[in-house]
């Protein structure tokens, strides 16, 4: 058994738990969030616009504790968390997204054994894990550990695959995001939810969410670059906020150094699909739109209508579940340090 700790209970934090709480040898034993009301944060795990509601619902039993009637989770409210509220705490999964509460960090060393942060951090290193790719770089004494961005871990096993067998030339890539949970429903400045005072310089990122295709700058690539060295130099990259609440695509429009043809690409992928340890690539044939690919678990599912080549152009389109996708590779990421951490 192994036990972790969500700090951050937004829309990655409830799907982490979501999931985990399923699972036989993962056992959450604590939550923390900005939100201080715990009958709400029952009701935001219970009913979920998205994926449903949960067949066995959450209720507070306590100042500090709810249960579905079989788990009972501590649940707290505070800015910083202690190395004593952590006790019992193998992993902690740092799910808010605050840039303030890494200087806590350095005080939980020796305290918990690791940190997983959902995102990339920029001020301090982390070793950026995608599991199916680089995860037997993967070691007992890695302390700080990134799961990357839902955009970069969907692009990655594809690029990775392309270029190693046909290397890329040069590339772009276009991503379709839905709207996040900061962006408004009329126009306004755009505040992270988890930190009020904080206006995103990006201006149009507060324009109304229902009336606007959004165009901004994206991650993907530069943090593709972190696990796939020097892609950044071959494939530049923008993105849309588009009017829905799941369900991202990447469009890959890619120049390689060889011609090939379809069916050699198609045979490619195949065979890389039927040899992967983990969910990274799903190929699919059927006329789908996005919301068809809600909870798909792969960190990309592959449109085989669009993947064509013309000489040495391909194009490629991928769909993934920007949420439950993504946080399926955080599960994955706490299943191999269990593994370690028994060695």
């Amino acid at each position: 058994m192994i036990n972790i700790y969500i700090n951050g209970f937004g829309r990655v934090g409830r799907s982490i738990f979501k999931i985990v709480k399923d699972e036989k040898n993962i056992n959450v034993v604590g939550i923390n969030d900005i939100n201080p009301d715990i009958e709400n944060i029952c009701y935001q795990l219970n009913y979920d616009s998205t994926y449903g509601y949960l067949r066995k619902k959450f209720n507070k039993i306590s100042k500090n504790q709810i249960s579905d009637g079989t788990l009972k989770i501590n649940v707290t409210s505070k800015e910083l968390l202690k190395s004593n509220e952590l006790r019992n705490t193998d992993i902690l999964i740092e799910s808010n997204g605050l840039d303030r509460n890494l200087k806590y960090v350095k005080y939980l060393k020796g305290k918990i054994k690791h940190i997983i942060f959902t995102n990339i951090q920029s001020k301090i290193k982390a070793k950026y894990i995608l599991p199916g790719i680089n995860h037997n770089q993967l070691k007992k004494n890695d302390f700080l550990i990134s799961s990357g961005t839902c955009d970069g871990n969907a692009i990655i096993p594809f690029l990775k695959l392309i270029d190693e067998k046909y290397n890329i030339k040069y590339g772009d890539i276009t991503t379709l995001h839905p709207w996040l949970s900061y962006q408004n429903v009329l126009d306004g400045p755009a505040n992270s939810v988890s930190d009020p005072k904080n206006i995103y310089s990006t201006y149009v990122l507060g324009r109304s969410t229902l009336n606007n295709v959004i165009p901004k700058s994206t991650s993907a690539v530069t943090v593709a670059s972190k696990i796939l060295k020097g892609i950044d130099k071959k494939i530049s990259s923008m993105s849309f906020r588009v009017p829905t609440s799941i369900v991202s695509c990447a469009k890959l429009n890619l120049v390689l150094k060889k011609n090939i043809k379809s069916n050699e690409v198609i045979s490619t992928i195949d065979f890389f699909t039927k040899n992967q340890n983990y969910n990274l690539i799903k190929n699919h044939n059927e006329p789908l739109t996005s919301i068809d690919f809600l909870d798909s678990r792969y960190s990309c599912n592959n449109d085989m209508r669009f993947l064509n080549s013309n000489k040495n152009f391909l194009n490629a389109l991928l769909w993934y579940d920007n949420e439950n996708g993504y946080t399926s590779r955080v599960i994955d990421i706490i299943k191999i340090l269990q593994k370690i951490l028994k060695k």
